[in-house]
């Protein structure tokens, strides 16, 4: 049964990755990849290259979010996208979430637009 992605993006949790350059595929691992959830936006236009958002990283305190520009400030940011449980075949279940690439490629911007990861 499919399940429909929430088209807000207030709530979703998020992994991203900032810098100046563009980092290398082959050094994914040494990423300096930050996590967490979405508080507010600016706008619901989700491809607007003024598109910011409030975030809540997770590994600051609650009470020092902030406003960053998704396409300026990143140089990756994925969005969840869906949240669904899988069988193992162990027989456990476990849940698995897929993301969507908000904005990706040189200087913060490109690829399919936070659209994508807003269900637009």
């Amino acid at each position: 049964m499919a399940v429909e992605a929430r088209p807000e993006l207030v709530g979703k949790r998020f992994l991203c990755v900032s810098g100046d350059q563009p980092p290398e595929i082959g050094d994914i691992a040494r990423w300096l990849w930050r996590s967490g959830v979405i508080r507010a936006v600016n706008h619901r236009d989700t491809d607007s290259p003024d598109l910011a958002v409030y975030v809540e990283f997770d590994d600051q305190d609650w009470d020092k979010r902030e406003w960053v520009k998704v396409y300026e400030d990143f140089q990756l940011f994925l969005l969840e996208h869906q949240l669904v449980w899988a069988k193992r075949k162990e027989g456990g279940a476990t849940a698995a979430a897929a993301t969507a690439a908000a904005a990706g490629g040189g200087g913060g911007t490109g690829g399919g637009g936070a659209g994508a990861a807003g269900g637009g």
